[in-house]
């Protein structure tokens, strides 16, 4: 039951409370022990939340580091914001690279060739 809450991030999410694992499923009466699925259940969604919330924190810094780089192109080549994410976007797709290494890598070095030019050196 808690397995199928979990979904895709099952492997993600390690339990140490024994309902999941299947030991301690039902009390002395053989009813559903409800404190230890309601246990699990709590501990499960705590920790999804902090998952979403360090998966949100990253896109945040992402798009900050995109938002600098397009900055950078934008004043040292003159161009319009979404011209500058164009090249931005094209210098990526050119070097396979991912959109935020290439724009971490602008921020860096402040040059965009420089980013595009450099294949999978990290």
């Amino acid at each position: 039951m808690i397995r199928s809450i979990v979904n895709g991030r099952q492997n993600d999410v390690t339990m140490t409370t024994g309902s999941v694992g299947g030991c301690a499923d039902h009390d002395v009466d053989g009813e559903p022990d409800l404190d230890h699925v309601l246990e699990d259940l709590l501990a499960v969604e705590t920790l999804l939340h902090r998952q979403d919330v360090e998966q949100l924190q990253r896109a945040l810094a992402s798009s900050r580091q995109i938002g600098v780089a397009i900055g950078i192109i934008m004043s040292r080549q003159l161009l319009t914001r979404d011209e500058a994410f164009e090249q931005l976007v094209r210098s990526s797709r050119n070097s396979n690279r991912k959109l935020r290494d290439v724009a971490a890598e602008v921020e860096r070095t402040s040059d965009l060739l420089d980013a595009g030019s450099r294949r999978h050196e990290q």
